[in-house]
């Protein structure tokens, strides 16, 4: 059918309250969304030994998983998927606030239903000089 129902606890929200990574804003937030923080020991090699060398800049790593549906839904996932072209942008969250770096992973699962497509992503933030951490 035509019309686009939210699932529950999906309803749709003004586009302040919305998720985006770039230009793109979702249709509905994910169902599922995951952050960790990150920090990395440093190691440093000086006349034969290893010594311990601080820690990482904190990076976050943002997951997360949900449904497109409808009529866009193949546009919306076309469109995030293409988003996953290696250039850094601007992660934005209503309540984690903003973050740059890339989206590194995108997965989509047309489900046995027409229009209803289901999807999970994952975000990385990058250094200051837009480098992602190993």
């Amino acid at each position: 059918s035509g019309s686009a129902r939210a699932l529950p606890g999906s309803e749709r929200r003004s586009a302040m309250d919305r998720i985006q990574f770039g230009t793109f804003t979702w249709p509905l937030n994910p169902e599922v969304f995951h952050m960790e923080y990150l920090r990395e020991p440093r190691y440093v090699t000086s006349g034969g030994s290893v010594k311990f060398a601080g820690m990482s800049p904190l990076k976050r790593t943002v997951s997360g998983s949900g449904y497109f549906i409808g009529e866009a839904a193949y546009t919306d996932i076309n469109t995030l998927a293409k988003l996953c072209d290696g250039t850094p942008r601007t992660f934005s969250h209503t309540k984690f606030g903003e973050m740059n770096g890339y989206l590194t992973n995108v997965e989509f699962t047309q489900e046995p239903r027409e229009a209803h497509i289901s999807y999970s992503f994952v975000f990385r933030e990058a250094d200051e000089d837009d480098v992602i951490p190993k």
